[in-house]
């Protein structure tokens, strides 16, 4: 199936409401689920609101959030990788796109 997309609110990295629901099933997948012992990648994204160095920034911060929530709930730091693309594949051009542009998109590893 699909694997959540986490987003996140207005320059931050913090993890909650649906965000926290959505990663907390998927970490009960890879923990006790049907990928038991995958891998995953997590990608940080930002809205284009800010410089180019302080979106990668917070890209990697949101995909470090994600990381240690679902480390938190049992699944090992050594299973997940972290990158940050920025804003370089934003695509919003008011507050309801870039919300949609402030996420963590979670990959199934090679």
């Amino acid at each position: 199936g699909n694997l959540p997309t986490a987003h996140f609110p207005f320059d931050s990295a913090s993890i909650n409401g649906d965000a926290a629901d959505l990663l907390g099933a998927l970490a009960s997948c890879f923990v006790t689920g049907p990928l038991t012992g995958a891998r995953l990648n997590l990608v940080g994204h930002a809205d284009p609101r800010g410089g180019i160095a302080y979106n990668i920034v917070l890209g990697q911060q949101r995909a470090g959030s994600v990381a240690s929530f679902l480390a938190q709930r049992g699944l090992a730091e050594t299973r997940m990788g972290t990158l940050s693309k920025g804003a370089f594949e934003a695509s919003g051009t008011d507050e309801n796109g870039w919300s949609q542009d402030r996420k963590v998109e979670v990959f199934l590893a090679d």
